[in-house]
């Protein structure tokens, strides 16, 4: 049971660090075609894209989408861990 925790804390740890990753990345200018930049794009856009199909989030000019996907990650997260534990 440890080990699937483990797990489980792994990855939603790499889901955040790829959120943050992402966050940051779009406060610089950056190079779309480098391979790490497209990982961090290929983990993160199934979290953000709903979030930025629900309403005008973008006509504000901020992406609010991290935001929500960070708290629908702890919900997931929080769920998860009480089925499972």
């Amino acid at each position: 049971m440890v080990l699937i925790y483990q797990i489980l804390e792994f990855v939603f740890s790499l889901v955040y660090f790829a959120l943050i990753a992402r966050v940051f990345l779009s406060w610089i200018p950056h190079d779309t075609h480098h391979p790490m930049i497209q990982m961090i794009h290929r983990v993160t856009d199934p979290l953000l894209d709903p979030f930025r199909r629900v309403g005008p989030l973008g006509g504000m000019g901020i992406d609010l989408s991290p935001i929500f996907a960070f708290l629908a990650l702890g919900l997931i997260k929080r769920v998860l861990y009480t089925v499972i534990f």
